[in-house]
């Protein structure tokens, strides 16, 4: 009978792990604008809450946001609704700084 109970926790026991494995390997957002060069170049996986979006013509791309800060994404595919909780594997691809300004810009793969 415990055999019985193992099979069917199984799956549910799977599906916690992969949730922690996933919420594990994902970057916080202020890592990669506080250190932006020492992520510059390599795929990093991010998760947050699209809070604006925008697709005219050829350019697109939205704004995502995790409760560390926020950063604008350049979306591969279709560009996600304001709202929407999404995870990015990309890399960052462009920091643009003029003075004391800077900007980071994260490219999906």
């Amino acid at each position: 009978m415990r055999k019985n109970v193992a099979r069917r926790c199984s799956p549910l026991v799977a599906l916690v792990a992969l949730v922690a494995v996933a919420t594990a390997c994902t970057t916080p957002i202020s890592d990669l604008k506080t250190d932006p060069r020492k992520y510059e170049g390599k795929t990093v996986t991010i998760k947050g809450t699209v809070t604006a979006s925008a697709s005219v013509l050829f350019i697109k791309g939205f704004w995502l946001e995790d409760k560390t800060g926020r950063i604008l994404v350049s979306p591969k595919g279709a560009v996600p609704r304001e709202g929407e909780v999404v995870t990015v594997r990309g890399r960052v691809q462009q920091v643009v700084a003029v003075g004391q300004a800077s900007a980071v810009i994260f490219k999906e793969e």
